[in-house]
């Protein structure tokens, strides 16, 4: 059982490193839009919060603009609605947004959803680039060459639920943002590819609802068997989930910015 963490005695021994909590050269998104304080942790351990298109999100985002901003800005694919969409990005201005997945007919009537095309979606970037600072085209049929240089790519990890089908290899000419996964999945891609800079996750929230958390490594731990059983395990599995994933991007990225 892995229980290290928990282990006190070995902080002692070793002055722990001094860490820009600030300042990856990775960004790591919470992506949230609930407002019951999981993205003030996430800031807090040095990460980077985002929201779906048309949720306030947390209330400290007016209070605190400036320590507490939106990187990133989703839509919901399955229903797109641009305008609500784009009125998103404009009040927030986030380094990054996507826009609605790029599918063929046949993929939007297996996931029955509206079909848009090619150009549509591209007319829907562009008008999204005038206010955010990377506009994250996902296609999920080989259009690649089509997509200019100015945006980035969206991988959407494959899961149980779908995803990306196109070789992540042909995603190395543009700067790639990982969507969904666990943080192990995620994780994988980050130390293999060097044109991935940046991931959204809410698989955090979902495992830490049934008392489970995420190691360094991406394995998952559950309090029970740690000895842990506080009332709200919910607060406390993102807390070391956070810490987590906060000390595994400063392995790998961190020693730039110490």
């Amino acid at each position: 059982m892995e229980n290290s963490l928990f282990d006190i005695s070995q902080y002692e021994k070793t002055k722990p490193k001094k860490i820009n909590r600030r300042n990856f050269d990775f960004d790591f998104i919470y992506t949230d839009s609930t407002d019951i304080g999981l993205c003030c942790i996430a800031i807090q351990s040095g990460l980077k919060y985002g929201l779906q298109s048309g949720f306030n999100g947390c209330s400290r985002v007016g209070k605190y603009r400036g320590r507490h901003d939106v990187l990133f800005v989703d839509c919901n694919y399955r229903k797109y609605d641009h305008e609500k969409h784009l009125a998103s990005v404009k009040e927030f201005e986030p380094k990054y947004a996507t826009v609605r997945d790029i599918m063929n007919k046949q993929q939007c009537k297996e996931a029955d959803i509206e079909y848009f095309s090619f150009n549509q979606i591209m007319n829907y970037a562009w008008e999204l680039n005038k206010y955010a600072e990377n506009v994250i085209l996902i296609p999920k049929i080989d259009v690649i060459d089509k997509i200019p240089a100015e945006f980035m790519l969206g991988y959407s990890i494959p899961t149980s639920h779908g995803g990306t089908t196109i070789p992540i290899e042909r995603f190395a000419d543009h700067k790639t943002h990982l969507l969904g996964g666990s943080w192990k999945k995620q994780l994988n891609y980050i130390e293999r590819y060097n044109y991935v800079v940046s991931c959204d996750n809410n698989y955090i929230h979902l495992v830490s609802r049934y008392g489970n958390f995420c190691y360094p490594n991406g394995e998952i731990g559950r309090l029970k068997d740690i000895g842990l059983n506080p009332p709200s395990q919910l607060h406390v599995c993102t807390v070391i989930s956070f810490g987590s994933v906060a000390e595994k991007l400063f392995e790998i990225f961190g020693e730039n910015n110490a």
